[in-house]
């Protein structure tokens, strides 16, 4: 009989498309065990019940040895103060699923669910700087309660770079030999017929050239330190525009402040969020691509650029440099005129941008979800030996 082995599914990219890194980890890994586990085992997946009627949700169940289940209202929500009732009953609902291993990708798994797990770990980024966070009584118990103990009782950990996992090493003194590196994959980059430019991108900027950030606009994106050396560069390229293309997050104000200081405030442009459709209308058009974050677990917008062709500047820090490798112009984040320089050298030289979407095409090829996989499921079968 084969084993099961459970993936909760909490995370997973909307119907829509939107949601970030760790959303869209759960959605390719999810597809990727339907389509390559039957060898091997069966799978069930924890899905919302708010996806009970999604495509998300019939893609899944039309694959061969896949049971889909959804997650109790009850077992979702804390009522009042007091969390635990919540945690005892996505443990109960585990256990009826009858479940051979678990895996948690996404950080943490249920408190008081007592079979094997494997937990992947994107970053602990919170733990280094809490002040880039919300906080509040949610933060303060996914800190100190939820994570340590998810990886105190796992029996393997899977960390998305070997920077996170000298994170797990450093916050947990977790035995290495407890954490195995597997790269997230990359997905073949698309062009989509139907591409459109976002509606709050003005023509006048449609015309014109332009730098592009795709991200949440939050303090780690470093965005202000961002805008400020395009403010320093902007006289040098009179025909230049910065678009930053993502949802307004928490503490976004900062990075509006930043544009309205400038002079020529019009030429940063945010479009808040984007559709797919119109992040590819951008991918097809931007001159370079600029990510000076000042923290990553994996960096997969890095590589989600350059599958599309598009030269990357981004920061010497975290697992950015282990993500990009030679295939980017590097900067020091918390440095204006570093960024300024690495923005001046991309738009200046036509011959170097070629060379870097050369490199950027092989850099992320080494990212496949088929490599993914293959060591997810070598993973699983060394707990369950």
């Amino acid at each position: 009989m084969k084993p099961i082995i459970g993936l909760d599914c909490q995370k997973i990219l909307s119907p829509t498309g939107s949601g970030a890194g760790v959303e869209h980890y759960v959605y390719h890994l999810a597809n990727q065990l339907a389509q390559n586990h039957d060898r091997f085992c069966d799978l069930c997946f924890c899905l919302h019940p708010r996806l009970q009627d999604s495509q998300v949700a019939k893609q899944l169940q039309a694959k061969t040895g896949v049971r889909t289940v959804f997650w109790p209202q009850s077992a979702l929500e804390r009522r009042g103060w007091w969390p635990y009732t919540k945690y005892r009953r996505q443990a109960n609902f585990l256990r009826r699923q009858k479940l051979d291993l678990l895996h948690g990708p996404a950080n943490v798994t249920p408190l008081f669910y007592q079979g094997k797990t494997v937990v992947t770990v994107h970053d602990l980024i919170i733990y280094e700087h809490p002040e880039w966070f919300p906080g509040g009584v949610a933060d303060w118990f996914w800190r100190h309660s939820l994570v340590p103990q998810a990886l105190a009782r796992a029996d393997k950990i899977i960390a998305v770079s070997k920077f996170t996992k000298q994170q797990i090493i450093r916050h947990f003194r977790i035995d290495p030999e407890k954490i195995v590196v597997i790269y997230e994959g990359m997905t073949t980059a698309r062009v989509a017929p139907t591409a459109s430019a976002p509606e709050k991108l003005p023509q006048r900027a449609r015309q014109q050239k332009f730098l592009l950030y795709v991200g949440t606009v939050e303090p780690r994106k470093n965005l202000p330190r961002l805008i400020e050396a395009f403010g320093q560069i902007s006289n040098f390229f009179p025909d230049l525009n910065l678009v930053i293309a993502g949802k307004m997050g928490w503490k976004y104000e900062p990075a509006l402040r930043a544009a309205d200081q400038l002079t020529e405030k019009s030429r940063v442009i945010f479009t808040d969020y984007i559709t797919q459709s119109q992040k590819e209308w951008l991918y097809q058009h931007a001159l370079g691509f600029v990510y000076p974050s000042l923290a990553e677990g994996f960096g997969l917008p890095v590589l989600d650029a350059m599958a599309n062709k598009i030269p990357v500047v981004t920061s010497n820090v975290s697992s950015l440099p282990e993500v990009a490798g030679s295939a980017a112009i590097f900067v020091d984040p918390y440095s204006v005129a570093s960024i300024g320089m690495g923005m001046t050298k991309l738009v200046r030289d036509a011959d170097l941008r070629q060379k870097l979407i050369t490199a950027g095409l092989d850099q992320a090829r080494k990212f496949s979800w088929e490599q993914n996989i293959k060591q997810t499921l070598a993973v699983y079968q060394t707990v369950l030996n």
